[in-house]
């Protein structure tokens, strides 16, 4: 005769769920129109050299909403300002970071994107168009551009 000696273990479990991080742009680059002309406009689309460049990092595969939450419509060199336009084609995103594979977007809405699967990265880049007036001073013009990136919400 054989006999079945069954053990039930009972451990109270505990589970304790920690929010994911929040994925983190990192600035790489910054936007640069060059050498610009008083009264020429001039643009920079997402896929030149000279467009600004962020990298997401962030759970793979995960959603996000894309946003610049601060579009400046004007460049500053102290008192003087350089106006600054985008338009639905200036921004642009990826999972490589090849602006060639980008899915171009308009800053001014944002976007949804997904953080790539295999490196747990995400690629941004913002071109827009500078448009100096005829009386523009020389000089190097700048202003702060914000990307939000937060996982997107079912």
């Amino acid at each position: 005769m054989m006999r079945m000696l069954a053990l039930a273990l009972i451990v109270p479990t505990t589970l304790h769920a920690e929010p994911s991080p929040a994925p983190a742009p990192e600035a790489s680059r910054a936007l640069d129109f060059g050498i610009v002309f008083a009264g020429v406009p001039c643009a920079v689309s997402p896929a030149d050299s000279g467009a600004a460049l962020w990298v997401v990092r962030g759970v793979r595969g995960s959603q996000v909403s894309v946003t610049f939450t601060s579009l400046p419509g004007f460049l500053a060199q102290g008192a003087q300002a350089l106006a600054v336009a985008f338009d639905s084609l200036s921004a642009a995103w990826s999972t490589t970071e090849d602006p060639a594979t980008a899915t171009s977007f308009d800053p001014t809405v944002g976007t949804c994107a997904t953080i790539d699967e295999g490196s747990d990265r995400l690629y941004v880049w913002l071109g827009g168009t500078a448009v100096p007036a005829r009386t523009t001073t020389a000089g190097d013009y700048s202003t702060a551009f914000v990307l939000d990136v937060s996982y997107a919400r079912p």
